[in-house]
């Protein structure tokens, strides 16, 4: 009897683990999160990449990966072309998830990756203020742009404008000024300036700035404002920027005016072709171009729309 006795305790031990040893190990994906998982204060309509993830996957070769949340949530693997199809990862595969931050102010966006069970959020939330661009205005007038309401923390800060030489602002409908002052919650603000000639210059760009965060209100002669964006890159190497597009609504037939520059609507899929596209307010324009040597040297690029200079992009090659 004893020695069945202890033949059934060694059993219990062997099925329950004995020694510490895993008979049974999980299989599957272990969980995950993005560090951090939220951005505040972005820019609007900027792209946001959240910090990368290395996947722990046990017992299968491979598991299931999606992205869903905003309409522009992609993720990437491993370094590779940002895409929003379903597909498969690895164990010690890298996953990072994108998208393009609210076109709105204090507007967030999620985006929500799922591997195997398991899901993890990364999301944005925009900060500062914005005024509406105005299209069409007649030729060297003064513009005013539409009143903002202000969010002021801590009650009151400090009030300032800067950019075209014209630029004025009002707070609560009284005098338009120049000169730096001092906000409180809830006030309302408008900003004016005088607008472009329309031939030398077609836009026109004032930024207010409030405690720590500023808004620009952009006047054009045209259905698009003009644009200038800089970047810089090792020589013969490809600089990249992107730029959100003040433009109204619809199709316009975009080109690059400048040998070797290139232009993507999503981010990865780059051309120099001429293309008539659907375009809208807010939208995400990605550019290239190549860095020429020597150090030093700035190579500009011309992005056209419907035949006119609309973005000019400048890089600076570093070495």
């Amino acid at each position: 009897m004893r020695r069945l006795f202890c033949l059934l305790t060694l059993l219990g031990l062997f099925l329950s683990g004995c020694g510490g040893i895993e008979w049974f190990p999980e299989t599957g994906v272990a969980s995950f999160s993005f560090s951090p998982a939220s951005e505040v204060d972005v820019a609007a309509g900027s792209t946001r990449t959240s910090s990368s993830v290395t996947l722990a996957i046990t017992g299968i070769a491979t598991a299931s990966i999606s992205v869903s949340g905003d309409a522009s949530s992609k993720y990437s693997i491993n370094g590779g072309s940002y895409t929003n199809a379903a597909g498969t990862v690895k164990n010690g595969d890298r996953v990072t998830v994108q998208h393009t931050a609210s076109n709105t102010i204090g507007g967030s966006v999620s985006s929500t990756l799922t591997v195997g069970d398991k899901s993890a959020t990364f999301s944005s939330m925009t900060g500062g203020f914005e005024f509406s661009t105005a299209f069409n205005v007649d030729p060297m007038t003064f513009v005013e742009s539409d009143p903002v309401t202000l969010a002021v923390a801590g009650g009151s800060a400090a009030i300032s404008i800067s950019g075209d030489e014209s630029s004025l602002y009002s707070i609560n409908g009284g005098t338009f000024t120049s000169q730096a002052g001092t906000v409180n919650n809830g006030d309302q603000v408008v900003v004016m300036h005088f607008s472009a000639d329309g031939a030398t210059n077609t836009t026109v760009t004032s930024t207010l700035t409030v405690g720590g965060k500023s808004g620009t209100f952009v006047s054009t002669t045209g259905n698009f404002a003009r644009e200038t964006v800089s970047a810089s890159a090792s020589a013969d190497n490809l600089g990249s920027a992107q730029v959100r597009l003040r433009i109204l609504d619809g199709p316009y037939e975009i080109g690059v005016a400048t040998v070797g520059g290139s232009y993507s609507l999503n981010g990865t899929d780059y051309t120099d072709e001429t293309a008539t596209i659907n375009l809208v307010d807010g939208q995400t324009l990605y550019l290239q171009g190549f860095a020429d040597p020597p150090a030093g040297t700035v190579t500009n690029y011309v992005f056209t729309l419907d035949g006119e200079t609309a973005i000019t992009f400048n890089i600076t090659t570093t070495n």
